[in-house]
């Protein structure tokens, strides 16, 4: 197999996005943790192999510096070909960051960084999968049917430009995974203008129906929902 960068085993034809995403995980990006390490940084790495099939990568993300070593989360990367487009998957995610002060990942530099190299590894149309089971704000909103854009983990993929969601739960399992937000950036600025109005009459409706709530976690799914919405004016 030809190599197309710094990672070992990327095919000459692996989308260039999909190519710079292993190689930045491979080499490593530092990250700059403020608070978290009394203003540390620490470094995000990947050790990277074949995955089930030419053009699939296994990534086992890490966490290295800050006093230790933590496993953050797995990944997988699809280069894409033909009519398949690229793809990233990020599951088994770590719920918290002890060895650099974070008592959870949800919201934290990593996270953000992670989403970012994601996000930006990625065109239109070619889907972001991130499972949201670690996260217990994220479940508890999608189970009590707040809108993907709402929930935090939703919101953190609609800052970085996905306007298509679609929420997976697969009770069985197995090779499905866990319960995932799918996301996809649009196509352009006639289907983007679709998806935002999809969007907007969703979110409305989950306005009128929880605004006011004294639940917390349902209260900032509206909160987010609003300053969604009030961007969209």
């Amino acid at each position: 197999m030809e190599t197309g960068g710094k990672s070992p085993g990327v095919p000459a034809w692996c989308s260039p996005g999909i190519a710079g995403f292993l190689d930045a995980l491979y080499s490593g990006v530092n990250i700059s943790v403020g608070s978290g390490t009394g203003g540390g940084s620490v470094r995000l790495r990947a050790s990277i192999s074949q995955g089930r099939f030419s053009g699939e990568f296994f990534l086992a993300v890490r966490v290295e510096g800050g006093g230790g070593l933590l496993e953050l989360c797995n990944s997988l990367a699809f280069c894409g070909r033909g009519f398949y487009r690229p793809w990233i998957e990020i599951y088994n995610v770590s719920p918290s960051l002890p060895t650099i002060g974070f008592s959870s990942t949800a919201g934290s530099p990593v996270e953000a960084v992670l989403l970012d190299l994601a996000a930006e590894a990625l065109g239109p149309a070619e889907p972001l999968y991130v499972e949201y089971a670690w996260d217990s704000e994220t479940l508890y909103q999608i189970q009590r049917g707040a809108p993907a854009p709402a929930s935090r983990l939703g919101f953190e993929l609609w800052r970085r430009g996905f306007r298509w969601f679609k929420v997976w739960y697969h009770p069985e399992g197995f090779m499905e995974g866990g319960e995932k937000i799918q996301a996809e950036k649009p196509l352009g600025r006639d289907h983007e203008e679709r998806l935002v109005g999809e969007v907007r009459r969703e979110l409305e409706g989950f306005v009128r129906m929880w605004r006011g709530s004294s639940n917390e976690f349902m209260a900032r799914a509206v909160e987010r929902a609003l300053a969604i919405l009030d961007g969209l004016r």
